[in-house]
């Protein structure tokens, strides 16, 4: 049986009649108000990348450093959850990359696998 082990905060995109994204006046998708959902971390990985963007506009060669990162969740069957969706773990914000159902033996969803990557501030 699935048990949760941990909270994190869902927001769905919001999906016109086509299956695309709500736009909104500034070009940037439409995101619902986010809803606490039990879930099991499986990996939660952050990683701190030299960015290609120079940190400073002098010649020496200063790099910035920019917060990077991948996560593998496991939520309920019954959970509605897309590609582009946005969950708040632990305070970061990811997108969902994948969602992959388990089934048990006999062919029933067990639980979904979400893959999920760090995302910018909506």
């Amino acid at each position: 049986m699935f048990r949760a082990n941990n909270t994190f905060l869902h927001t769905g995109l919001v999906i016109d009649v086509n299956g695309f994204p709500v736009i909104d006046m500034d070009g940037e998708p439409s995101y619902m108000t986010a809803v606490e959902q039990p879930c099991s971390v499986i990996s939660l990985d952050l990683v701190l990348d030299r960015s290609s963007v120079r940190a400073d506009s002098s010649a020496s060669r200063g790099r910035a450093q920019e917060i990077g990162g991948s996560a593998m969740i496991l939520v309920s069957p019954t959970l509605t959850i897309l590609k582009q969706d946005i969950a708040e773990i632990q305070g970061e914000l990811f997108e969902v990359i994948a969602v992959w159902p388990r089934t048990r033996v006999r062919g029933g969803v067990h639980h979904k696998e979400i893959v999920l990557r760090r995302a910018k501030p909506v």
